[in-house]
């Protein structure tokens, strides 16, 4: 039973590393939310590519995960990791519960960005809608006078 407690040490490992990852990307979310606010695109587009980097990591950790458990799962042929039924696993399930609340309160926020977000975008496309009707009228009411005479140099003179 001992290369199962070092595969749940493995396991938890992996979790508390999931689980500060996600607080990196609540932060980074949250982060997101005051730059829409403020109108900072620079600065929420960098964020973006930051996050894209966490989630990538988490992508990367879960492979790991669900490797490790798999290979308990087969190695002493149990269909869940909690019938093992030790202290690593009570660790394990805790960091989960962790992680899941961590997760939504960044997804709560994503949401909240991607409302924002296309709120100024709708805005954005008014204004343009706006700038183009108004280029409309203009040409109505002050039309380009047309050339209808060529004029030519002569050169050679």
């Amino acid at each position: 039973m001992s290369q199962a407690l070092k595969e749940l040490e493995d396991i938890s490992e992996l979790l508390k590393e999931k689980l500060k990852i996600l607080n990196d990307i609540y932060d980074l979310t949250y982060e997101q939310n005051k730059q829409i606010k403020d109108n900072d695109i620079d600065g929420f587009l960098r964020n973006v590519d930051r996050r894209q980097i966490r989630m990538d990591r988490i992508h990367n950790n879960d492979e790991k995960l669900n490797n490790l458990i798999n290979n308990l799962k087969i190695g002493y042929n149990i269909s869940n990791i909690e019938d093992l039924n030790n202290d690593e696993v009570q660790l394990i399930n805790q960091l989960k519960e962790e992680i899941k609340g961590v997760a939504n309160q960044a997804y709560g926020i994503d949401i909240e960005n991607n409302t924002i977000f296309k709120e100024k975008l709708k805005e954005v496309k008014e204004k343009a809608v706006g700038a183009k009707k108004g280029k409309k009228l203009t040409s109505k009411y002050y039309p380009k006078q047309t050339q209808f005479q060529g004029y030519f140099i002569d050169n050679k003179k």
